[in-house]
């Protein structure tokens, strides 16, 4: 059965899923071995969510929970199909995710999000992702909107610079690793929304901080 659903998409552990009577998002099958490879791993879960096609599933979306020392896990991999996107698939994925991590007894969760923001000119703006890019303020709010829904702390753990030319300016990024303390209490209830102005205020706060103000006016 499903432990969680998106829309009109079911989610399931990639092992509840027969690999035979899967549909992948570019009309393929996937290779059995390698599914069922997936599906066994000892130091994590993959998450599967997928539409209802005849007799088959076939999959709009996944999400990889990795299993760390000392009780911790980390979302590496959340991706959506395109066409799939703002239906609320993502947001079921993390939510189911963050339930099994308690099952599991984890203590905590944590989830890095590149490209979020960028600095020109000593101004920090949002970064729009193009292309292949990952991460961006969607990915934020996936995230704010599964803890707000299962009134989960979540609270930036720190910042991470990244870039491709090696300096500041039109091709810096800035991402977050956002800290999930499963065994904290119920967070106040608030929208999605509002947890979502929440962590870019405090990102954009923790940039200031790490960064300094100087330092930005002067790139």
């Amino acid at each position: 059965m499903p432990s969680e659903r998106g829309g009109r998409a079911a989610i399931f552990p990639a092992g509840a899923l027969d690999p035979a009577r899967v549909v992948l998002p570019d009309g393929g099958t996937p290779d059995a071995r390698a599914w069922r490879r997936e599906a066994g791993r000892a130091d994590g879960l993959t998450l599967i969510a997928a539409l209802p096609a005849g007799d088959r599933w076939r999959v709009c979306g996944e999400l990889t929970l990795s299993l760390r020392p000392g009780g911790r896990g980390s979302l590496d991999r959340v991706y959506v199909a395109p066409a799939a996107r703002r239906l609320g698939v993502g947001t079921a994925l993390v939510r189911a995710a963050l339930r099994h991590a308690r099952a599991a007894g984890l203590a905590t969760l944590e989830e890095y999000i590149p490209n979020l923001y960028a600095v020109t000119g000593g101004a920090v703006t949002r970064y729009e992702p193009i292309g292949a890019e990952l991460g961006g303020v969607r990915s934020l709010g996936t995230a704010a909107r599964a803890c707000a829904a299962e009134r989960q702390v979540c609270r930036v753990a720190r910042i991470a610079r990244a870039w491709h030319t090696g300096e500041w300016g039109r091709e810096g990024r800035i991402g977050a690793a956002l800290e999930m303390p499963l065994a904290a209490p119920l967070a106040p209830p608030r929208t999605g929304d509002a947890r979502l102005a929440d962590l870019e205020a405090a990102i954009v706060a923790e940039i200031y901080a790490t960064i300094g103000a100087a330092s930005l006016a002067a790139l």
